[in-house]
């Protein structure tokens, strides 16, 4: 049975465009993934284009349809085990094949323009190609690393078929030599096997298409074992949970030690439900912004340990695909223990030692915030200086640890008596300051001064003394008396001197 010649090479361009297409559709998708699909995609470039010339054998010069199409079919191969080579991460030094090539171009234009043969000419081209398909063969069965054999294998195959047969066809041709010149006209064997060629183009297309997938799954194969090492292995608190419902499906070792939990009592169960946040809305938020699509970094939150115990943690978390599910992937991280420094570090920073009152940094800070907050809401706030009157005098008779004593409770009184919202410092010394807030008027302010009079008028006892002490008060309101909390402090500590002048135990409003 014998078929048309230029039906078969005609269905062959079309396979190859097909297998072109695809390829390069593949280069486009994985190119930053795997190295070497852009040698596939120029190896089916040029495989195309010389199976074109072919087609056109008769109508363009015999040039471009012999020579051209010929030295592109075999250049289009080099390619190939380029292309393969980086595919599986073993490329090769190619002297030999350039050598390989420079031979076949001298030789195929010997044959095609000095002796012309077809014969010969059809044995060169199938001899060399199968030199470079048997080395392509060997490359994918024996270099290529065990671990990607079985991806390969498939294409080895389709590569060795396509070895044996270029080899058949040189060596049927040396002992039946073609009887004409004229390539449409070759007979039955040319055309058998440019049929055979054309089934095996179909075999690489689905070879190339499975080997990509493959490829793939083997990469997150090592991934996904990667990952479970790394996951089991650190030493920090991982946990993972099912972005859906917030369901815990896996913790590692450092998650178990630091949160005091068996790992079935924890996996299984919902972070809302272990009650893991101290704060629920916290969780929610850093949900909402996983939910978004992005990631929380270094967030310092509150985790609770199985025995209720609070502890201070940096929290991390993204969203990770496993098998097909959008999951949180966390890091936990114990600061404890800084957190506990840095709070002591800033409760020395801001709070005067001996009263444990805030002291003029923090006094000053919290006063920009009120300061701003009335400007904004039309509102008014009173600053009151005051002092203890003839506080050296209790220093003088009792000595300084009594004296000590009295600012220490004086301070104690200070903080029951005025409204959480409100602030009182101590500036240093005997030398105290009071921020009220929301005020109504001068009256409303008076009534708080009178009220710290009375405070101080009642006896301190003191390792078995009874101290009597005064206090005289100024007061500054915003903002009738100033405009700037410096103008307004200025203002009340003038007031305070007018009123030790009018005798101490009183109070001064500050004049307009």
């Amino acid at each position: 049975m014998t078929f048309d010649i230029k039906t078969v090479v005609s269905l062959w361009l079309l396979l190859s465009v097909i297998s072109a297409l695809t390829v390069v559709s593949m280069y486009f998708r994985y190119r930053e993934r795997f190295q070497g699909i852009a040698f596939w995609a120029l190896h089916m470039g040029l495989y195309t284009a010389g199976v074109s010339l072919l087609v056109l054998r008769g109508g363009v010069p015999d040039v471009l349809s012999v020579l051209l199409a010929n030295y592109l079919l075999i250049l289009s191969l080099f390619f190939l085990l380029n292309g393969m080579e980086r595919f599986v991460g073993r490329p090769g030094r190619h002297f030999h094949n350039y050598a390989l090539v420079a031979v076949y171009a001298l030789a195929f234009w010997y044959f095609f323009d000095v002796r012309p043969d077809m014969t010969l000419r059809t044995v060169l081209t199938s001899l060399t190609a199968s030199a470079f398909f048997g080395q392509v063969t060997f490359l994918l069965l024996i270099r290529t690393p065990s671990n990607l054999r079985d991806i390969t294998r498939t294409s080895a195959f389709v590569m060795i078929s396509y070895a044996v047969l270029s080899l058949a066809r040189a060596l049927l041709l040396i002992f039946s030599p073609l009887e004409t010149n004229e390539f449409f006209e070759a007979g039955g064997l040319t055309s058998v096997a440019l049929l055979c060629y054309v089934g095996l183009s179909v075999c690489w297309l689905v070879a190339i298409i499975l080997m990509i997938p493959r490829r793939l799954l083997e990469e997150v194969s090592v991934q996904e074992e990667k990952f479970a090492k790394i996951f089991r292995s650190s030493p920090g608190a991982i946990m993972l949970t099912r972005k859906a419902d917030g369901r815990i499906f896996d913790v590692n070792g450092g998650f178990l030690e630091m949160t005091g939990y068996a790992f079935e009592e924890i996996v299984g169960a919902t972070v809302f439900a272990t009650k893991l946040w101290g704060d629920d809305k916290e969780y929610a938020d850093i949900f909402s912004a996983l939910s978004r699509d992005q990631g929380v970094r270094g967030i310092e939150s509150v985790l609770r340990k199985k025995s209720g115990e609070s502890m201070s943690v940096l929290f991390s978390s993204d969203i990770v695909v496993i098998d097909g599910e959008q999951c949180m992937l966390s890091t936990f991280s114990d600061i404890t223990e800084q957190s506990r420094l840095r709070r002591q570090l800033h409760e020395m920073a801001t709070h005067d030692p001996l009263t444990g009152l805030p002291n003029r940094r923090l006094f000053d800070e919290r006063a920009t915030d009120v300061f701003a907050r009335a400007t904004r809401q039309k509102r008014k706030f009173a600053i009151m200086s005051f002092d203890i009157d003839h506080f050296k005098d209790i220093n003088d008779t009792y000595g300084h640890a009594v004296g000590d004593e009295v600012l220490r409770q004086a301070a104690v009184r200070l903080k029951e008596s005025l409204r959480i919202t409100d602030t009182v410092a101590r500036l240093g010394g005997d030398e105290f300051v009071a921020l009220i807030e929301e005020v109504r008027g001068r009256s409303d302010a008076s009534r708080v001064a009178f009220k710290l009079l009375e405070l101080f008028r009642r006896p301190f006892i003191v390792e078995g003394h009874e101290v009597l002490i005064r206090v005289s008060i100024g007061v500054a309101l915003y903002p009738e008396n100033g405009e700037t909390v410096e103008v307004l402090l200025k203002k009340s500590d003038d007031a305070l001197y007018t009123a030790k002048e009018m005798g101490r135990d009183t109070l001064k409003m500050a004049e307009d």
